[in-house]
């Protein structure tokens, strides 16, 4: 069941950490495994300094891919995209392709998340297995523990590229 958020226990990663494929929850949980789960903050959309907050695992992103991710994250840094409070039609078009074109990945339906610094991508079970070689489980909720008088909850399950902010 998920927790009362509380963001007091969410760190930023450190800039030798980014870019960082994260698996990510919007709420603090109760994860079970050997996987590291963590409370992450992270500031995008340039000098806007909007703050994000999430519980989630660094993904191993599989070697090939690994400066692609380096390339989308350098080509927004800087750009204040998102700023204004969202990105531009434009500016989102552009950051599919690079997804699609580059990587083999869509943000048909994460893109709203899409800012300098926070690089969203579908989180489905062919993209996990496109971006990194780790095992995961058929249901990502399996991650998370639950009684068994529990009903069954929605868990929003996020997948991101964390990058640098320009600020």
């Amino acid at each position: 069941m998920p927790k009362k958020t509380e963001y007091a226990d969410c760190q930023y990663l450190n800039e030798a950490e980014l870019p960082a494929l994260v698996l990510a929850v919007p709420q603090k949980c109760d994860f079970k495994g050997k996987r590291i789960w963590q409370g992450i903050a992270h500031q995008t959309a340039g000098h806007g300094c909007h703050q994000h907050y999430m519980y989630g695992t660094i993904l191993k992103p599989r070697p090939e891919l690994v400066d692609k991710l380096q390339q989308i994250t350098q080509h927004w840094l800087e750009s204040d995209c998102g700023m204004g409070g969202s990105a531009t039609l434009d500016e989102v078009v552009e950051y599919r392709k690079q997804l699609q074109e580059w990587l083999g990945v869509d943000c048909n339906t994460s893109y709203p998340d899409f800012e300098e610094g926070i690089y969203p991508i579908d989180c489905n079970a062919e993209n996990l297995r496109k971006l990194s070689g780790e095992k995961f489980p058929k249901n990502l909720n399996d991650f998370i523990k639950r009684e068994k008088r529990e009903f069954p909850y929605l868990v929003h399950w996020q997948l991101y590229i964390l990058g640098e902010n320009c600020d």
